[in-house]
């Protein structure tokens, strides 16, 4: 269940109302803050809410890159069902279910999705391509708003950077399997679990009959994996005295930064916040270690440094803003 803390009501000094989330329950399948917001609004009500899903990079020219989450993807899982009849193994067959799955998989991640701009990560794109470092984007960014180049241009600049790519498309990630109780036995069922992290703008439906029809078999049922479901909402503002605060604050560390809002391609506890009115931003205080998201890899870790100096920083933000009339 995600942390929450009203640093107004802990501490007189304070002028604002903020709360701090943790990590999103919509990993762990919870529906905790669907709870608070039902229950105990009153209690967690506030201007803003601070959050994660921000990320920090640095530039080879060491520019530091802050990205506040302002916006996020939904999840929107699904399960992958092939039938078939059952059989010895010694005799294959062309029902077999692992094998219509497998090609069911494959169409599904080899598949270019369809590219979508929203206000967000327009505004990303051209951000990072004012960075040396991300100035290869510039002459794509026209061909990114026309129709008729949109797809192809999208296409190129995913197939050179796997984060670019997340941000303009819905993205398919394959992540569970099971089939079979015996090597020598064909099952007539065989299951597949998908990780789809789909854009805002685009509705669940839209994207099962799009599935449906690149895969193209009769023998695939495609259902929604039943499950906590997340609202698509505006971004938060970048008007707010919250970001503006956040902009003064990372402007104000040593060397050259910028500060860029951001879709994550994860999701969290913020959406059901921002679907109730309130901003949320996930703040970016934590470098990435060689600008590496290893969010749920088998090395997931930051720096100690990199903890307490994000944790400094995050504390500076929090003052910058309650602490102003």
């Amino acid at each position: 269940m995600a942390i929450l803390v009203d640093l107004k009501r802990s501490s007189a000094k304070l002028n604002r109302d903020i709360i701090l989330l943790s990590e999103a329950d919509e990993e762990a399948g919870s529906t905790g803050i669907q709870w608070l917001i039902r229950h105990a609004w009153d209690k967690i009500d506030a201007e803003y809410a601070l959050n994660e899903g921000g990320a920090q990079m640095a530039t080879a020219d060491g520019t530091r890159v802050y990205q506040v989450q302002t916006s996020e993807k939904i999840p929107t899982r699904m399960i992958l069902t092939a039938r078939g009849a059952a059989g010895h193994g010694s005799l294959p067959r062309k029902d077999n279910a692992v094998a219509h799955l497998a090609d069911a998989i494959s169409k599904l991640v080899r598949a270019y999705q369809p590219v979508s701009l929203n206000t967000t990560t327009r505004r990303y794109f051209r951000e990072m391509a004012k960075l040396s470092e991300y100035a290869w984007l510039q002459p794509h960014l026209a061909a990114l708003e026309d129709p008729k180049t949109r797809q192809q241009t999208a296409n190129g600049i995913g197939d050179r950077d796997m984060e670019l790519d997340a941000a303009l498309r819905t993205t398919v990630s394959p992540t569970m399997l099971r089939a079979g109780m015996k090597v020598n036995v064909i099952p007539n069922q065989a299951e597949a679990q998908i990780d789809v992290r789909r854009l805002p703008n685009e509705t669940k439906e839209e994207v099962y009959a799009r599935f449906r029809q690149i895969i193209n078999d009769p023998a695939i049922e495609v259902l929604p994996d039943p499950g906590q479901e997340m609202p698509a909402t505006e971004p938060s503002s970048l008007t707010t005295d919250l970001y503006k605060a956040m902009e003064s604050v990372f402007a104000q560390q040593p060397g050259k930064s910028v500060t860029i809002p951001y879709m994550s391609r994860g999701a969290t506890d913020g959406a059901f916040l921002r679907a109730r009115g309130m901003a949320v931003y996930g703040v970016p205080v934590f470098l990435r270690n060689g600008n590496e998201s290893r969010a749920h890899g088998n090395d997931e870790r930051i720096l100690l440094t990199t903890l307490y100096e994000g944790t400094a920083l995050l504390k500076k933000v929090i003052e910058a803003v309650a602490l102003t009339p």
